[in-house]
């Protein structure tokens, strides 16, 4: 019996707000050709679709098995779109192994599917760098201020917020790093220095004789420099004016190596915004996007840095605050207020990712897999619809609920992170 000759994938569909971990995956597409043919992807050109992570809702009785068959039908690949099984994609959003913490990404679904990392030590470093930003936030290594993720807030600042123009950027970057790791013997961290991308690119460029690309690099970088600089003014104008306004607090939240965590509230379209506030001191940052110098309802970020835990000049242990509590009170808030009822029960309104009303509607509140940002309507997913709650109730939701939220640690030297509760002697990892 012959067998079905499927089309090449030619389109790639991928999130709105593109970041650095879709960046990598097309880099390694582009840098190594022997990968696409392990996905079937065309060597030609391939078109990058991007879709609102809200887009692909829960769908009861669906197979996803089916939607990647028509999908493929179609010549088409989905990559960290948010939909999981329900979208028959290469994403980890939903996946059981995250279900309490973030474990795998999506490259790690890719690499699953075919090791395109292999015996590869140079590119080891990278794909680490990458997945443990992606499910821990963990900061990108090297390059000080100006490393390639930073560069990538500076370009979206420069751009407008342009998919396409952020992505050439990234896939030439990671090109750059990938050359510069492989063929000039540089570690990651030193790859990272823009002096050693915009080197990388080059002779990336030259091998491929990519013209024109090259120079485009070189001065789309320095743009998003100035971006960095005036994006990083705006944040903290926006939190002089929060400090005078009196949108601060301070809250006892028992057993952490603070008394007492600091929260601010921000109103600011700044991309900088809450690392502005962290570096203020602020340990939670409700981040409040306006729509004509006002608040608007229902695009509003709630995060928390980290917290280290010292002994004398030592740091010992890194702590964080899992906001599912917060998520919950949030998403049954909105509930109330949209006329619906949520699925499961209070447990399941903690968990990661999205969750659902019990019409399968979305209930309007994001929690990262790394449980520290709760988010709704962000540039991601900017179709999603208003969750009502005021902006002042959204503070108290988020002051009432830190000291009932669960706590996260990482020790000294260990790179995974659990839940910890207190028991006589000391601190008991759960996960």
């Amino acid at each position: 019996m012959a067998t079905e000759q499927l089309p090449m994938i030619r389109t790639l569909v991928t999130r709105k707000d593109v970041n650095l971990e879709v960046g990598c995956f097309c880099g390694i597409l582009d840098f190594f050709p022997w990968v696409r043919r392990q996905f079937e992807i065309t060597r030609g050109h391939l078109e990058v679709e991007f879709i609102s992570v809200a887009q692909l809702t829960k769908q009861d009785g669906f197979d996803p098995e089916e939607l990647q068959r028509l999908l493929r039908e179609e010549g088409k690949l989905y990559f960290n779109v948010g939909g999981h099984n329900a979208a028959g994609a290469l994403d980890q959003h939903g996946d059981p192994r995250n279900t309490s913490l973030a474990r795998i990404c999506s490259l790690d679904l890719a690499r699953e599917k075919y090791d395109f990392v292999g015996k590869r030590e140079w590119l080891q470093g990278v794909y680490d760098a990458v997945r443990l930003n992606d499910t821990q936030g963990t900061p990108i290594p090297g390059g000080r201020d100006h490393n390639l993720r930073r560069l990538m807030i500076g370009v979206k600042a420069v751009t407008n917020g342009d998919d396409q123009q952020t992505l050439r950027f990234l896939r030439l970057g990671f090109c750059g790093i990938f050359e510069a790791c492989k063929s000039g013997g540089l570690d990651f961290e030193e790859a990272m220095e823009p002096q050693n991308i915009k080197r990388g690119v080059t002779q990336y460029c030259q091998r491929l004789k990519l013209d024109g690309e090259n120079e485009w690099f070189g001065e789309l970088i320095e743009q998003a420099k100035y971006g960095l600089d005036q994006e990083f003014k705006q944040a903290k104008r926006a939190v002089r004016q929060a400090k005078e306004l009196g949108k601060t607090w301070e809250v006892e939240v028992p057993n952490m190596p603070k008394q007492q965590l600091r929260v601010i509230e921000l109103l600011s379209d700044s991309l900088l915004a809450a690392q502005a506030a962290r570096q203020f001191g602020f340990d939670i940052v409700i981040l409040q996007r306006p729509a004509n110098g006002e608040r608007q309802l229902g695009r509003c970020q709630i995060s928390c840095s980290d917290i280290y835990e010292r002994d004398g000049r030592d740091q010992i242990a890194t702590w964080r605050l899992d906001l599912g509590q917060v998520a919950a009170k949030l998403r049954i808030a909105s509930a109330h207020l949209n006329g619906a009822e949520l699925e499961g029960s209070f447990p399941d309104w903690t968990k990661s990712g999205n969750w659902f009303w019990s019409d399968g509607r979305n209930s309007r509140w994001y929690l990262t897999e790394f449980l520290t940002v709760v988010m709704s309507g962000s540039a991601s997913s900017p179709n999603m619809p208003n969750h009502k709650i005021r902006h002042d109730r959204v503070v108290g939701i988020v002051v009432e609920n830190l000291k009932y939220c669960r706590k996260l640690r990482k020790l000294a030297g260990q790179q995974e992170w659990h839940h910890v509760k207190r028991v006589r002697n000391g601190w008991e990892e759960t996960d």
